[in-house]
């Protein structure tokens, strides 16, 4: 996530939505101003809550959304995401001071 944020120019300190659900900032992507959502959906138990999030607004163009424990909304969320871009982010974790980060990339074109 703080990755993310410094390769989209947020200036603000990016803290996790653990409580709060869903934190937005301001991000720059080619050279235009962008909503960053950052979303945690660790405290969820059940994929609909997400739907109080206002989804229709969340994902809308141009924006990039950040999804943690996204498998646990993903059923819900797929319905929102018309031409976009996804892309899914595993960490694994190899040992006690080393991970890895495997991703794959997807288009959705309706």
């Amino acid at each position: 996530n703080k990755k993310m944020a410094k390769l989209l120019d947020v200036t603000d300190v990016v803290i996790s939505p653990t409580y709060t659900l869903c934190r937005e900032y301001k991000a720059n992507f080619q050279n235009k101003e962008i909503p960053f959502r950052h979303i945690d959906t660790y405290r969820m138990f059940e994929a609909e809550e997400i739907e109080d999030l206002r989804p229709t607004e969340l994902f809308a163009a141009p924006s990039v959304v950040m999804i943690e424990w996204a498998n646990k909304v993903w059923s819900t969320v797929q319905k929102y995401l018309s031409d976009a871009v996804v892309v899914k982010v595993s960490i694994v974790q190899m040992g006690e001071n080393e991970r890895e980060m495997k991703y794959a990339i997807t288009k959705i074109k309706e």
